[in-house]
């Protein structure tokens, strides 16, 4: 079924199963499928749907790129502030320092397999200048981040309460912690030790230590 070609058209399908060189230019009218991996040893060169420049005009707050050749899958669009298409040195220092200063934030937005936005949060003062790039990626993956904390179901994770009671010593009162308006009973009363004194003491007692007292020898 296989067919060698030197020169001329191939009117059937054929294989190469070993090495091939082109020489001269090549090129394929039909969709190519490379089944392994694909080397570049030049420079690679994109048609218009791949990468390109957008300008965002004065009081404008987006503006919309459109590809030539819609795409089998929405692509995946990356964009950023761009100064590369003005070509005068003046007005790119001046413009430099405008979006410096300014602080533009920006989104990609709306994009589908025909275009793309590219909106600011405000409206543009001047001229904002973006270059963008596009690229379908077939089955594309989403990674998602990782929760750090235990698995609360989507929910956001409760926060322990702060135990606000004090810590006491047995035996001591506890006190009571509540609103300001709430009154507190007062400590109860400590036992006061007993005072022993001579009105205490029977008058035989305090004579019969007087009676000692004298009895006592120098």
């Amino acid at each position: 079924m296989g067919q060698s070609v030197s020169a001329g058209r191939a009117r059937a399908a054929f294989s190469v199963l070993g090495p091939a060189v082109f020489r001269a230019v090549a090129e394929f009218i039909d969709k190519t499928i490379f089944k392994n991996d694909v080397e570049f040893a030049g420079k690679v060169m994109f048609n218009k749907d791949t990468a390109g420049y957008a300008v965002i005009k004065e009081n404008a707050q987006d503006v919309e790129v459109t590809f030539e050749q819609e795409y089998a899958v929405p692509p995946i669009v990356n964009a950023t502030l761009s100064l590369q298409t003005i070509e005068d040195p003046e007005v790119r220092v001046a413009a430099e320092q405008l979006l410096l200063v300014s602080d533009v934030k920006y989104i990609i937005t709306n994009v589908t397999t025909k275009g793309f936005n590219i909106k600011i949060d405000n409206q543009a003062i001047s001229d904002i200048p973006f270059s963008w790039q596009a690229v379908a990626v077939k089955d594309a993956k989403t990674f998602k981040s990782r929760m750090t904390a235990a698995d609360s179901g989507g929910l956001p994770l409760e926060i322990a309460p702060i135990d606000t009671s004090i810590n006491t010593v047995p035996g001591e009162t506890t006190p009571v912690v509540g609103n300001s308006d709430t009154t507190s009973s007062a400590p109860p009363e400590q036992a006061q030790p007993e005072v022993v004194g001579t009105n205490n003491v029977p008058a035989s007692a305090v004579a019969g230590a007087e009676n000692s007292a004298g009895n006592i020898q120098p």
